[in-house]
């Protein structure tokens, strides 16, 4: 069998910890992403949304829109949908590369929207979208039943 020498060992350490660096990276932007769920709400709704299990019933893509216009657009659609009897909804809110700066300012105003503006009543919880749904440009989100 082929052996390992001292040198080899330090290499095979020294990936390892560049391994440990990336999951160190990657488990913070994942704790960073807006998940939200409201209390006493149970929790396979949101598991499900995370798990790419829902799929949307409609969208609304908010790209083009000025800040201070999300919150205004997402209660027109939620409430819309809601009324149509719709629970699973993508709000499309991009990543800002294209944003001055290249960070995205949307995101923040559509989760403050989400939770405290006037369609908050209505979700019962979002996340952000796994890849096959749109990724980190994207937040799906599941309405209550009833009010």
């Amino acid at each position: 069998p082929p052996t390992l020498r001292l040198d080899d060992l330090g290499k095979i350490a020294i990936g390892y910890a560049a391994l440990g660096a990336v999951a160190c990276v990657w488990r913070a932007a994942l704790k960073s992403a807006p998940n939200w769920r409201r209390r006493r709400a149970p929790g396979r709704p949101q598991r499900q949304l995370a798990a790419g299990e829902l799929t949307p019933e409609a969208r609304l893509d908010l790209h083009g829109f000025a800040k201070s216009e999300v919150a205004r657009e997402i209660n027109q659609f939620v409430r819309s949908a809601h009324r149509a009897g719709r629970r699973t909804l993508a709000l499309i809110h991009g990543k800002g590369r294209h944003s001055e700066g290249g960070q995205g300012v949307l995101e923040g105003a559509v989760v403050k929207a989400l939770r405290e503006g006037g369609a908050a009543p209505l979700v019962e919880a979002f996340v952000t979208a796994p890849r096959r749904h749109g990724g980190a440009g994207v937040l799906l989100l599941r309405l209550r039943h009833r009010l």
